[in-house]
């Protein structure tokens, strides 16, 4: 299995061992809840203590070569799309929280 830690960082952000810096913010929850109010999700508002969780369960459905397929035209040249994987982005997802 592929290391997060050579998973490609948008615009070369800090880094660390297991990839992005846990540092990096977290995503704007208003901005977010907003576009999933207005696509039909009729769940409790995400906050900074839930956002995680329901990524990883999201995560747990997608069809990963397709995500793939979807992501590649965004990554850098030298960035290899074999590193998008589930295993990667939920390690990525669990360090955040340390």
């Amino acid at each position: 299995m592929a290391s997060p830690s050579a998973l490609p960082t948008a615009g070369g952000g800090p880094r660390t061992p297991l990839g992005p810096s846990p540092d990096w913010p977290s995503p704007n929850l208003t901005l977010l809840n907003n576009a999933l109010r207005r696509t039909g999700r009729q769940r409790r508002p995400l906050s900074e203590d839930t956002w995680r969780e329901v990524v990883r369960k999201r995560l747990a459905t997608v069809a990963w070569g397709r995500a793939v397929a979807d992501v590649r035209p965004f990554l850098e040249p030298s960035a290899d799309p074999a590193l998008v994987t589930h295993e990667n982005l939920v390690r990525l997802l669990s360090a955040r929280r340390a």
